[in-house]
């Protein structure tokens, strides 16, 4: 006999969606009045012009640590203030052409828009100045400047419409704002986007336990590009000469 499953939990199940999205001018589909909506810095935005500025440069690395023997967690957490360091040397291009307008679009229908990044506090300067660089700025339709301290973890800054969840998952980040009673009026539908489907995943737990509407938006174009089989140079036709 098939057992029935608890309305609450269909209830919870219905309310939480992932998609997967080509182009940032699908997201504003997704979005109603009482949406907040999150975006991903690194992979999603934009991403860095350079082998060491690029978010790759992490995940070889640690895949590489990991070879070694050592836990990929504590990997990351040796390498990512290096990282961070070399982005104010880093340039950045987006992801997309339309990414800054997209964005501005939603913050222009008065929609709370914010990014959620895995970057720490280390690295805030060189990334307000790397969105710049884009024609991005979260700061305009953002929740008022909040600072978490927690003794179990980092301190996580929010500062002009960006958080920075620095070592901690991006979920637990946005549990310990509920928890703390930080938002003053609670969504009722979070979008995040992002290239990552751990971040999706943790996001969606932590809003299905506070009862909000999550829809994930899985973005892996810049993946997907890098995967691409190189185009053929066309053959030289014979006594023609072929450009460089």
């Amino acid at each position: 006999m098939r057992r029935l499953l608890p309305l609450s939990f269909l209830a919870l199940s219905l309310s939480a969606q992932i998609h997967e999205i080509k182009s940032m001018a699908e997201v504003a589909s997704f979005a109603d009045a009482d949406t907040v909506i999150f975006f991903d810095l690194d992979k999603t935005v934009f991403d860095g012009v350079g082998p060491h500025c690029t978010a790759d440069w992490i995940y070889q690395q640690t895949a590489g640590a990991q070879k070694t023997g050592m836990p990929i967690k504590e990997a990351a957490i040796l390498l990512r203030p290096y990282w961070e360091a070399q982005q104010s040397h880093c340039q950045v291009k987006a992801i997309e052409a339309i990414t800054a307008a997209e964005i501005r679009k939603l913050q222009n229908k008065g929609l709370t828009v914010m990014a959620l990044t895995a970057r720490s506090t280390l690295s805030l300067e060189s990334t307000l100045k790397q969105l710049k660089s884009v024609n991005v700025d979260f700061s305009k339709t953002a929740w008022p400047k909040v600072e978490i301290v927690e003794p179990t973890f980092e301190k996580s800054n929010f500062q002009h419409g960006v958080f920075l969840s620095g070592d901690r998952p991006k979920g637990e980040l946005f549990g310990s704002y509920f928890k703390l009673n930080l938002v003053k009026q609670m969504p009722k539908t979070i979008i995040l986007v992002d290239d990552l489907k751990t971040n999706l995943e943790s996001m969606q737990a932590v809003a299905q336990a506070q009862n909000i509407k999550f829809i994930g938006l899985y973005y892996p174009l810049i993946d997907k590009r890098s995967k691409r089989p190189a185009k053929r140079a066309p053959s030289k036709a014979p006594g023609v000469a072929q450009s460089a």
